[in-house]
């Protein structure tokens, strides 16, 4: 008896000649943190006013941060600088972003004259 490798072209032939339908793109909730460090941040008050709970927010990781090797900066989408993940709760979303997992918040609150912003983070995958 011979056994014969699967070959790729075989798995396109059973979806029709072509390629499988891809995966369903999903976000996964990983956690909620209230945003640190906003009272360093100059104008933080004028850029968070032109925020409303739901607006997406990107995050950049600083690696070469002498604080804290794990920081993750949260900036808008002109990468205006809003604050900081909390450095408590960084370590493992810093080591997904670094391994280049998709990872973004979303507005639950943000109260622009006390420098607050409350933001969910998730995983696209």
């Amino acid at each position: 008896m011979q056994l014969t490798k699967t070959m790729p072209a075989a798995l396109v032939g059973i979806w029709g000649g072509e390629m499988p339908p891809a995966p369903f793109v999903q976000e996964i909730y990983l956690t909620h943190f209230q945003l640190a460090g906003a009272i360093y941040v100059d104008g933080w008050g004028a850029i968070a006013a032109e925020m409303k709970t739901g607006d997406l927010l990107n995050l950049l990781r600083e690696p070469e941060n002498v604080q804290d090797r794990f920081a993750i900066q949260v900036v808008d989408a002109e990468r205006r600088k809003l604050g900081y993940m909390p450095r408590r709760m960084n370590h493992i979303p810093a080591r997904l972003m670094d391994a280049r997992k998709l990872l973004y918040v979303k507005i639950t609150k943000v109260n622009a004259p006390e420098l607050v912003m409350e933001l969910d983070l998730f995983m696209r995958e």
